[in-house]
């Protein structure tokens, strides 16, 4: 047990200086420092002022972490002259020079030589987005050609983590790179080859936690059951609709495209309601769990008049590992997972595909008999 917790032990006493010089800015330029640090997902922030260029920054960081940095000239904000460059944070000296933050000279750390290298690599690719988005073609041809150079970037992220199985930067390639929901049976294997250090990691060991999730869940298996608590407080489970086909679309108060997307699931659900489909939303609870966001959750779904099966909890987006709104998954009447991530016209043409088209499609987005929505028309707590 103590051989699967050292490594996370040593990053937590890892040292970092960093000591930089930018031409020969002073106050009141600052320059901020700022990183995310696990396991509480915290924001890290300090800032220094310059004197004649030069500037230093001491902490601790539990694992080499990706930082940035961003230069103020007058001190304060300024939207659009903002100077900033990604470094690497890691046990020792990092050294920064240059005349501006964007082409200064980063040296000091494996991972920064390893950040170097992977942008060599990427360059070839990089000047080919920056063309694109200069090339005069119609959007069909750009949308083509947007997806072969996201397929290139791809090959090279995979070129990197295969020769680089011991760097962080492999492990946030696979995690921040491949998309929202990237194929679990790419990114999976990939992983897996990352050394023991890294897996053992915090966000090694959290990560590897949300991939064995997705394998759980990838189109063809079988949808976990959970049970959640409705408008009325009464349990509600997924297994409740075998026979149907089921929308499990995840969501939270605080995403605007969940809400935008409500109005467009409001015409899907009138069109194949009476058809053997269901929809099931899943409100994400906020970070503290407090009462007074059910209540918010509770007035969006009186105000909205949202016609269908409406839960709140984390237990559904923890078995499914959903980690970012808007999300759904289409189950099918057997039980198994059939799609996932599949919006607006993508969804009705499935469920088209699945279900046939009404004649006669209901246009009334008003209130069922559901138990759900009779909670619509009770007071709120």
């Amino acid at each position: 047990m103590m051989g699967m917790l050292l490594p996370a032990l040593l990053f937590a006493q890892e040292k970092y200086v960093i000591k930089g010089k930018i031409g020969k800015v002073s106050a009141p330029a600052k320059i901020y420092l700022s990183y995310q640090q696990l396991p509480d997902y915290a924001w890290i922030e300090d800032s220094a002022v310059l004197n004649n260029g030069a500037f230093e920054f001491k902490g601790t960081a539990n694992y080499p972490v990706e930082a940035t940095l961003t230069l103020r000239r007058n001190g304060k904000v300024a939207y659009g002259k903002d100077e900033s460059c990604t470094i690497f944070i890691e046990n020792g000296v990092i050294t920064i020079t240059g005349d501006s933050l964007p082409n200064a000279v980063v040296k000091g750390g494996i991972e920064n030589r390893n950040h170097q290298q992977l942008k060599s690599m990427l360059k070839p690719v990089k000047e080919k987005i920056w063309q694109l988005y200069h090339d005069t073609i119609s959007r069909e041809a750009y949308r083509e050609k947007k997806m072969q150079l996201e397929a290139e970037e791809r090959a090279v992220y995979t070129q990197f983590v295969r020769t680089h199985t011991n760097s962080f930067i492999s492990y946030r390639l696979l995690r921040y790179d491949y998309g929202k929901k990237p194929p679990v049976e790419e990114v999976g294997p990939l992983f897996r080859l990352l050394s023991d250090r890294i897996k053992n990691s915090e966000p090694g060991k959290l990560y590897g936690d949300v991939i064995a999730h997705w394998e759980k869940v990838r189109p063809g298996s079988v949808a976990p059951d959970f049970t959640s608590l409705d408008t009325l407080n009464k349990p509600v489970s997924l297994s409740d609709f075998k026979g149907k086909y089921v929308l499990l679309n995840f969501w939270a108060t605080s995403c605007g495209p969940c809400i935008s997307e409500k109005r467009e699931l409001k015409k899907t659900y009138a069109d194949y309601k009476d058809k053997g489909f269901v929809l099931f939303d899943i409100s994400m609870t906020d970070k503290n769990h407090v009462e007074r966001d059910r209540n918010k959750w509770l007035k969006f779904v009186r105000n909205f008049q949202l016609p269908w099966i409406n839960v709140y909890g984390d237990e559904a987006i923890k078995v499914y590992g959903i980690e970012a709104t808007p999300e759904n998954i289409l189950v099918g009447p057997d039980g198994k997972i059939i799609a996932y991530d599949v919006h607006g016209e993508a969804l009705n043409k499935r469920l088209e595909g699945l279900l046939g088209k009404n004649k006669d499609q209901s246009t009334n987005t008003g209130t069922s008999s559901s138990g759900a929505i009779l909670s619509l028309r009770k007071p709120l707590n």
